[in-house]
């Protein structure tokens, strides 16, 4: 074989085993339940809240959308760093209203196991500060977040 033709050989096996980086990376959904307790007490906690979900990860972009909602969380729209790995952040940007703060919405690190269509992300422990109303007095909490989704 003349040495131009296996280098040509060789380039094309090499090009083909390459992926395409300019496709967009897949849209994942997940849907299931989000349960929301409060950490006065020690595990295993008491969850007084369980929400159904979907949470869509497009790339670097999320949404976590409450489907069913006892708990008045908000659905939310951001950033998402080290989906598929042990922890996953979601950095909110936007929520569908108005009244929504940093209380309710899910946001900043959770543990999370991926398991073939299976996704687990916490339970992970959320502080926040908020202000009595009634004593102006500032009280922090904490708030467990625990996602069991499925694709």
């Amino acid at each position: 074989m003349p040495a131009r033709l296996v280098v040509l050989i060789l380039l094309g096996s090499v090009l083909a085993g390459c992926e395409d980086e300019s496709s967009p990376p897949e849209v994942e959904v997940f849907s299931g339940e989000l349960a929301i307790a409060e950490i006065k007490e020690l595990p295993p906690y008491t969850y007084h809240y369980t929400d159904t979900v979907v949470l869509t990860v497009d790339g670097s972009i999320y949404r976590l959308e409450h489907i069913t909602n006892e708990s008045n969380l908000c659905s939310s729209r951001g950033k998402v760093v080290g989906f598929g790995t042990n922890i996953l952040r979601l950095t909110p940007t936007s929520t569908d209203h108005q009244n929504c703060d940093s209380i309710k919405v899910p946001q900043g690190e959770f543990k999370s196991v991926f398991r073939g269509d299976s996704l687990y992300l916490g339970p992970s422990a959320h502080p926040f500060t908020w202000i009595d109303s009634s004593s102006m007095n500032e009280h922090t909490d904490t708030m467990i977040y625990d996602f069991r989704l499925t694709k």
